[in-house]
């Protein structure tokens, strides 16, 4: 079994270090700190990438909507432990309206705290870059060609309107969201300074393993207007936000096959087509 470096126990302080989960990019351990239960991140080869501004936002909102962070330095992360569930495993389980509410109240939390920030942050017009310098390949799919170049446009327009830009998650969406001691509590922020809309784009492709769900337009829809309602954003925006999204996470893996994001991307911009 898989266990953390001595010498970072023994620098944060910590014991009874148990594995908990493992991602593309880091390891996490379930460890006692100052008598509670933590999470410690350590990142693969202690590089970050391009997440601490996450930490540093999360640093600076103090629990609002977010994970306490107790320490972070040189690709680790010492965190406030959540027991879960997270909001996709409500979704899962058939929730997913409920789960919606919750993950409405998480953003106007950051959201609403965000405001007296001041770090400088990634901005989410350099988020979109790989997306509107994208040059879609011959060979493919016309319908997904005509797609990708109508998000591409709508996604220029949509930054040119940005207004009233605050520091935002970044990455917010149903498993970045769990039930701990607080309340339904977000982590895995990616820190950036962009409209509230955003907040929200990621969320129509999520949760994962729930594709009667994300391949559902109703559902779209529905969650457009709870969001909405919750947040006094328009719903047609959060749609178009949410098109975009799925684009550049197409131009991201640059997967241009029958994938999820394709068929996303096709759903999103009819359900907008159709008004």
């Amino acid at each position: 079994m898989t266990t953390p470096p001595p010498g970072i126990l023994t620098k944060f302080n910590l014991s009874n270090a148990v594995f908990a989960i493992e991602s593309g990019i880091a390891k996490v351990w379930k460890v006692q700190y100052e008598g509670k239960d933590a999470a410690l991140k350590i990142y693969n080869g202690f590089d970050s990438k391009n997440e601490w501004p996450g930490f540093d936002l999360i640093n600076e909102l103090n629990g609002a909507g977010v994970v306490q962070l107790h320490r972070y330095e040189d690709g680790v992360a010492l965190m406030e432990w959540l027991d879960g569930p997270s909001l996709g495993d409500l979704s899962r389980a058939g929730q997913d309206e409920a789960a919606a509410q919750e993950l409405a109240k998480v953003a106007n939390q950051i959201h609403a705290a965000s405001r007296s920030v001041t770090l400088d942050l990634p901005t989410v017009t350099k988020t979109f870059h790989d997306l509107l310098s994208l040059d879609p390949p011959d060979g493919i799919a016309p319908d997904l060609k005509e797609n990708l170049h109508r998000c591409m446009k709508l996604a220029r327009e949509l930054i040119e309107k940005q207004d009233d830009l605050i520091g935002i998650h970044g990455d917010l969406h149903h498993d970045n969201i769990k039930l701990g001691q607080r309340g339904y509590t977000a982590f895995d922020a990616k820190g950036e300074r962009g409209p509230r809309a955003y907040e929200f784009a990621n969320t129509f492709r999520n949760p994962e393993g729930a594709d009667h769900l994300t391949s559902d337009p109703v559902r779209a829809k529905r969650m457009a207007a709870i969001w909405g309602q919750a947040t006094g954003i328009a719903s047609r925006q959060l749609l178009e936000w949410g098109a975009v999204r799925a684009a550049l996470s197409l131009a991201w893996t640059g997967d241009f096959g029958d994938t999820p994001d394709r068929r996303t991307i096709a759903m999103m911009l009819q359900i907008l087509d159709n008004g």
